[in-house]
């Protein structure tokens, strides 16, 4: 519970890749044994990948 708590407090590092060389290596060791953590990083990974898609739809002329 403690090592989740402590890689929790990295999460944004690693969603965005800016761990340290020998932080990366720990966060991903974490990754591997535990799978609740790895569950909640993949479905941030996920939602920030739709955040970063950018779509925009055109409203139509009705909107301008």
């Amino acid at each position: 519970m403690i090592r989740c708590r402590l890689r929790k407090k990295r999460l944004a590092e690693a969603l965005f890749e800016r761990n340290a060389a020998g932080g990366r290596a720990a966060w991903e060791d974490h990754m591997t044994g535990c799978p609740r953590c790895a569950s909640e990083f993949e479905e941030l990974t996920r939602t920030l990948g739709i955040m970063n898609r950018h779509d925009v739809p055109d409203p139509g002329p009705a909107y301008w």
